[in-house]
């Protein structure tokens, strides 16, 4: 992609984000970087899953390749090991692992359906929304927790479930 349309495409990008009314803080930060860009998706994800900004189109069209080497998929069979931070959008499937000393936050929206495995001391923190589909094992001795605003989970192991759907009961 060249210069000018990298350029184009953050200035599109901000534009829109100051249509849903992006806080200031944020329209500071911006970059013209995709892969900054990419930073600031995680940085103000809870802005960007409200939104669903930008649509999971957008991304694919514009930032395949560089998104996925952030953690960000969409439509995709996820297959990896150890990302500290992972969105799942739109249809993903696949597996995604952690082990030894990992820390890892894992959102999973939209009609994803993916599996996470962990094992030694790894810890852990599943963030499922709308349709989406977990499958979640921890066969080691870390934290594992669920935090359920949708979706429907299966555990396997010392997995830690918290549905916030209605309020905030533990499973």
């Amino acid at each position: 992609m060249s210069a000018a349309a990298v350029k184009n495409v953050a200035e599109n990008l901000r534009n829109e984000a100051v249509g849903f009314d992006a806080c200031h803080k944020a329209l500071r930060e911006w970059t013209t970087s995709p892969d900054g860009l990419c930073e600031l998706y995680f940085r103000y994800l809870d802005f960007c899953m409200e939104h669903d900004y930008p649509s999971n189109g957008y991304m694919k069209e514009h930032f395949d390749g560089v998104m996925q080497r952030h953690g960000i998929f969409v439509d995709e069979c996820v297959e990896s090991r150890g990302l500290r931070q992972v969105v799942c959008n739109g249809a993903c499937t696949g597996r995604i692992g952690y082990g030894g000393y990992d820390a890892a936050t894992v959102y999973v929206r939209h009609d994803s359906d993916v599996e996470i495995a962990a094992d030694g001391c790894a810890c852990v923190v599943v963030r499922l929304y709308d349709r989406a589909r977990v499958r979640v094992t921890n066969s080691g001795t870390g934290r594992v927790s669920v935090l359920r605003y949708g979706g429907e989970a299966e555990l396997s192991g010392d997995v830690l479930c918290r549905d916030l759907r209605d309020g905030g009961g533990s499973k």
